[in-house]
């Protein structure tokens, strides 16, 4: 049974019954559970957030560039500085609710 696994790198063992299922099913075809539940969905987990690096990047660099310049601006006394904050926490709330949903 190793063997198959080994010859066909597709195949894993399902997490529950520890039958053989393709590594993209969602469903054993034996127990009808999830086949992935343990390290083999951690490790999707972390190529998914892998994938999206960028937002995170964007999600945490800009609203905080955004709430120091608007701080930075009220120090000085400049027009529009409140403003900036406020988009900038809106910013913030936004990418939450994006990097929650993926």
């Amino acid at each position: 049974m190793d063997e198959m696994i080994r010859d066909n790198p597709n195949l894993i063992h399902c997490y529950q019954c520890g039958g053989l299922v393709s590594r993209e099913a969602k469903v054993c075809p034996h127990c009808g559970g999830n086949p992935i539940y343990g390290k083999e969905q951690v490790e999707q987990g972390i190529e998914k957030w892998e994938s999206y690096g960028w937002i995170m990047f964007l999600a945490i660099v800009v609203p905080i560039a955004g709430v120091v310049c608007g701080i930075y601006g009220i120090a000085k006394k400049r027009i529009g500085s409140t403003a900036l904050i406020v988009v900038s926490v809106v910013a913030w709330i936004f990418y939450y609710f994006i990097l929650t949903s993926i």
